[in-house]
């Protein structure tokens, strides 16, 4: 007689169906490869639950702080607290990497305009005038209209376009994707009319890649994690590096340089172990 047959004979159906959920919640993981892809059937909201930009909209006053005086410049892991991050070398190294390419950007220049895709209710802003606080930053932000409702309250010196259309009917001198592209079911559309809008750089950054495998699906629960706040399930890609390399050299991209930002996290089941990379690239004609 097997456990499931002994405990359906001994409890009630009522409890017996407790248990079967507690056991699904205790098999759960954060992250998990999806040998099927890209699939809709979630049930959960994805990036469009109320409660993420909310959750970063009420940590916004200790990622302010973070930013005034000498402290350590970290740039925002937007899931974490400001307090997680302040003395988190992997977020220090996005924020610096992120300043050598907002200077290799602003070079010569008096005023940069710089699109944010996937920005979040627009935390890299504020990190960009800390940075350089001299520079007359024009900054265009693109994320969903919970986001952007947030974000125009927070910042209104700032450009929120919720419309897709919108962001690409312009032209930009800095071009900027952080943990974003990784959650597009398209990524090769959005990157490729991403490239298309820069006039100078286009930096992709927090990519998760592998180098062996084909590029994959996998999916994160951080309602697992209670100091998310994160009350949904996502999916999002792991990309092959030659793959997504190539691809931007077929739309006239040249890869400048590339950026190692920490190992991934670990993925059940996962074909291959991901690491997180940045990579800049310029038109190829320029």
């Amino acid at each position: 007689m097997n456990y499931k047959t002994l405990v359906s004979q001994f409890l009630p159906p009522a409890f017996t169906r407790v248990i079967s959920q507690l056991q699904g919640k205790i098999q759960l993981a954060e992250w998990e490869y999806q040998p099927n892809g890209w699939s809709t059937e979630n049930r959960f909201k994805a990036w469009n639950s109320q409660s993420i930009p909310e959750a970063q909209r009420d940590r916004w006053p200790a990622f302010v702080r973070s930013l005034e005086g000498t402290n350590p410049i970290t740039s925002t892991y937007t899931w974490e607290s400001p307090e997680l991050t302040s003395h988190n070398i992997n977020a220090h190294n996005l924020a610096m990497t992120y300043g050598y390419v907002l200077a290799l950007a602003a070079r010569e220049k008096r005023t940069l305009s710089i699109l944010d895709w996937g920005s979040g209710i627009g935390h890299y802003y504020l990190i960009s005038k800390a940075l350089m606080p001299n520079l007359d930053i024009q900054y265009f932000c693109h994320d969903l209209p919970s986001f952007c409702q947030i974000g125009k309250k927070l910042l209104p010196e700032v450009n929120f376009l919720e419309n897709p259309g919108e962001v690409f009917n312009g032209y930009y001198d800095f071009v900027f994707a952080s943990n974003s592209l990784q959650y597009s079911p398209n990524w090769k559309e959005v990157v490729s009319k991403l490239s298309a809008t820069t006039r100078g750089f286009l930096y992709i950054a927090q990519l998760p890649v592998v180098q062996k495998v084909k590029s994959f699906v996998i999916l994160q629960r951080p309602y697992l994690v209670k100091h998310y706040h994160y009350n949904s399930e996502y999916l999002g890609w792991v990309l092959n590096r030659q793959e997504f390399v190539k691809h931007l050299r077929q739309k006239g991209m040249r890869l400048q340089r590339e950026f190692l930002m920490g190992s991934g996290p670990l993925i059940r089941q996962a074909p291959e172990h991901i690491e997180l990379f940045g990579f800049l690239f310029v038109p190829s004609s320029s």
